[in-house]
Order: C-alpha cells, then structure tokens, then sequence
C-alpha cells in the first residue's frame, strides 16, 4: 500500500496513463494511503470516488452478541477502494 502514490507518479511520469484509464485501489480505507488519496483527489487529473466494501474473509463472528435464538451475529469488516478515471 505504501507505493500507490510512488507507482502512480511513475506511471503518470513515463506518459503511461491515457485518458480514461481507470486505477482502482483496494484496502485505502484500512490502510494509511492519505496521500495517495489527496493526490487522486485533489491534482486535477482524476475522477475519484470512494467504493465501500468489506474486508475479504468476513464476515466475522461476533460471539459477544447473539439474535434472539442464541446464534452469534456477523459483523463485516468495512473497507473500501478508491476507483478513478485519468481526466488530464
């Protein structure tokens, strides 16, 4: 997750990325990727939205809450990726 931003700024730099090439990344809301996010954001070359997702492998159980026949209840793991369109 640390080299989003550096390989998305290598790409942009060789010339690589054409208009509408959609980049999509996973896991930005569990991971720390807030520059990455400012820059697909904020520079004026992406289309960017969020898309909420769950953590692959979940739902969880959750063991300390239980419905009311006794069965645990599940509890996603929420997490999301980024999907944008260059728009230079």
């Amino acid at each position: 997750k640390k080299d989003y931003l550096p390989a998305l700024l290598r790409l942009e730099r060789l010339g690589l990325l054409r208009p509408g090439c959609t980049v999509v990344a996973d896991n930005v809301y569990v991971f720390e990727v807030s520059d990455y996010l400012s820059h697909m954001r904020d520079s004026g070359k992406f289309k960017s939205r969020y898309v909420d997702a769950e953590v692959e492998y979940t739902p969880l159980q959750n063991y300390l809450s239980v419905d009311s026949e006794g069965r645990p209840l599940s509890r996603a793991v929420r997490d999301g990726v980024e999907v944008s369109v260059y728009v230079p």
